[in-house]
């Protein structure tokens, strides 16, 4: 998992979680990630490759500042956060390790999919995502 991870390198110079308030009451959380300028980042993967990823990690970019990547959380739910979620993905896909974790995040690819089920189609549409982009990006195949 740590040797997946580190193929990420030096790709953030901050990342934080800060409460997510909607008529002062906190309703989330907010995970915000700043990246490290691509001239100064180590990285496996191109400036379009790891922009690419963290899309698929569900990280919205920042309108206003390209180096600013941010998640909502709804109230007290948790989530993967990208690192991790590489991490976890890449010894999954590698000999099936931590397979729990990622094996639920896969399952939508097993369920029957309805279209009167819309959120259904999305999920499973950024789960195929993520292996294209391990299987065509990390792995080159």
């Amino acid at each position: 998992m740590a040797l997946g991870q580190s193929l990420l390198g030096n790709y953030a110079v901050r990342k934080d979680v800060e409460p997510l308030l909607a008529n002062h009451e906190i309703v989330g959380k907010l995970f915000r990630l700043e990246l490290r300028p691509a001239t100064q980042r180590l990285s496996w993967f191109s400036d379009l490759e790891l922009r690419s990823y963290l899309k698929l990690s569900r990280l919205r970019p920042s309108a206003v500042n390209p180096l600013i990547f941010t998640r909502a959380v709804n109230g007290e739910e948790g989530f993967t956060p990208p690192g991790l979620l590489f991490g976890l993905t890449y010894a999954w896909y590698i000999d099936n390790r931590f397979a729990d974790h990622i094996e639920y995040k896969m399952a939508i690819a097993r369920a029957e999919i309805s279209d009167l089920v819309p959120e259904q189609v999305k999920t499973l549409a950024r789960r195929r995502a993520i292996i294209d982009f391990f299987r065509e990006v990390v792995f080159c195949q």
